[in-house]
């Protein structure tokens, strides 16, 4: 409600004695005398000559066109809409630009999908030429403020224009830039309408970016890098010729896919994380059949500063290319995954990761690998491998991985056709002090010339394996150890 309606209706219940200005009951009218000496008073104090006889005149006189600047606050729980209230002059060749702030504490904000604009002046040509521009004003977690740019749309020449169902989110503040391009000078009104009602607004977060398409993706990722905070991406549909790159260790990034598809752009990276402070991606399906390389990945991790945490992604390749995730990081964690028709699932080479509740089905080589000198202290737990083909194993430590723990996974009905030795869990290749604990493979056979062996600890260089509670039973050789020191106990590999 504008402030001279506000006076209006202030003076119209006061006559009739009956209600206040908010609808309340009032227990004595106020004289209309009393109401006038008040802002003669203020009107005094302003400097402002002329006789007015509302607050309206009275606001008008005394701040003058700057008014036009700004629209009424909407203080009233049930509306649904913020208007300029009045006409806007816009000169030819110019922008003018109105703020809606709207802000009701506690950080409240609200959704509006709809954009009223009302060409008043009787004097508008058929060559009109404006163009409409809405930003939104979010905040980082240090308090600085910036705009975002919603839309940018060209306006059509009418007389009545309706930008509708815009649903995009807002937060404390709108800024609407309208241009005219030289033509002519324009008078009009503005209004936006609001989805929800403010008794019904929800608390939305700051530094949200809404991506559906790749160069939206990159150009989010390039605005958080160049102001170095923390920000969500959410991925709005799906996405092609995805090469997304993060390279800043000042920043937090959350990438949430919505179960859109991201698919790769030839035979690059989909993500690929070169340094970040910490990096959350999840739910998100990464199709990578385009891969021509073994070792190209959806998700490449090289380095993080603090953590990473990749959630309920499907990753599906052509059956003999490509890698899930690799992490060749630190404090990763990847867990509910589905990795299918890859290379190698997930493909550890760095320490101190965890990969926990993954399903990995029909890899060519590895279904989760801890591989070389780095790849220490990983703990792979709840796994299930299903399905290998070619030369595949299922779980591995090789190439001197050290320390690493494989607890309570599963390798299931695999058969191979293959000239090359493999197996479900194997450690090989001066790869010590690893742990086997508690796993369950069952129904495996290599129909090649090779053996499929259930467990194995491959090499006399691999020393002080322990091996407990195990059970390796169906597959064409359950259980061979060739390894040094190696402990085994409470097995079952009948």
């Amino acid at each position: 409600m504008s402030l001279k309606l506000w006076f209006d209706k202030l003076k119209e219940n006061n006559n009739k004695g009956a209600v206040g200005a908010v609808g309340l009951p009032m227990k004595k009218a106020i004289p209309e005398a009393r109401i006038k000496k008040a802002v003669n008073e203020i009107k005094e104090s302003m400097g402002v000559e002329k006789d007015i006889s509302s607050i309206g005149e009275f606001i008008n006189e005394a701040f003058g066109s700057k008014l036009k600047e700004i629209p009424d606050r909407i203080n009233d729980i049930g509306k649904n809409y913020l208007s300029t209230k009045g006409k806007n002059v816009i000169t030819r060749n110019t922008s003018k630009t109105l703020y809606f702030d709207w802000n009701r504490g506690n950080g409240i904000n609200q959704l509006f999908n709809t954009i009223s604009i009302k060409v008043v002046d009787d004097n508008y040509t058929d060559n009109l030429n404006l163009t409409l521009e809405v930003y939104t004003r979010i905040y980082d977690v240090n308090g600085n403020a910036r705009w975002i740019s919603l839309l940018s749309e060209a306006i059509a020449p009418s007389a009545v224009y309706y930008v509708n169902e815009f649903s995009f989110s807002a937060s404390k503040d709108i800024k609407v830039v309208i241009t005219e391009n030289n033509v002519s000078d324009v008078i009009f009104d503005l209004n936006l309408f609001f989805s929800k009602n403010f008794d019904e607004a929800i608390e939305l977060p700051s530094n949200v970016y809404y991506v559906s398409t790749d160069t939206e993706l990159d150009s989010a990722i390039s605005e958080i890098e160049s102001n170095n905070y923390s920000a969500k991406i959410y991925i709005t549909a799906d996405l092609t010729n995805v090469q997304a790159t993060v390279n800043d260790s000042n920043v937090d990034i959350e990438i949430e896919g919505l179960g859109h598809t991201l698919e790769a752009n030839g035979n690059n990276n989909i993500i690929t994380v070169t340094s970040v402070n910490s990096i959350v991606i999840k739910n998100i399906r990464f199709d990578c059949v385009d891969f021509t390389s073994v070792n190209t990945c959806c998700i490449d991790i090289v380095s993080i500063s603090k953590s990473c945490w990749i959630e309920n992604c499907t990753f599906y390749g052509d059956g003999s290319n490509g890698i899930g995730v690799k992490l060749a990081s630190n404090y990763s964690m990847v867990i509910g995954c589905f990795c299918e028709s890859l290379q190698k699932g997930i493909y550890l080479t760095g320490s101190l990761n965890s990969c926990y509740f993954n399903y990995v089905t029909t890899t060519s080589v590895a279904g989760i690998q801890c591989s070389g000198s780095s790849a220490l202290r990983n703990h792979i737990h709840g796994n299930i491998v299903y399905g290998l083909i070619s030369s595949s194993s299922g779980f591995s430590a090789y190439a001197g991985a050290d320390y690493n723990i494989f607890s309570n996974n599963r390798v299931e009905q695999c058969t191979l056709n293959s000239a090359t030795n493999t197996g479900g869990i194997i450690i090989q290749s001066d790869s010590d002090y690893n742990m086997v604990i508690g796993n369950f493979v069952k129904g495996c056979t290599n129909v090649g010339s090779g053996t499929f062996y259930g467990i194995r600890v491959w090499n006399s260089d691999c020393d002080e394996t322990t091996i407990v509670g195990n059970t390796s039973v169906g597959n064409e050789n359950n259980y061979t150890d060739t390894g040094t020191n190696t402990y085994a106990q409470a097995n079952n590999t009948a």
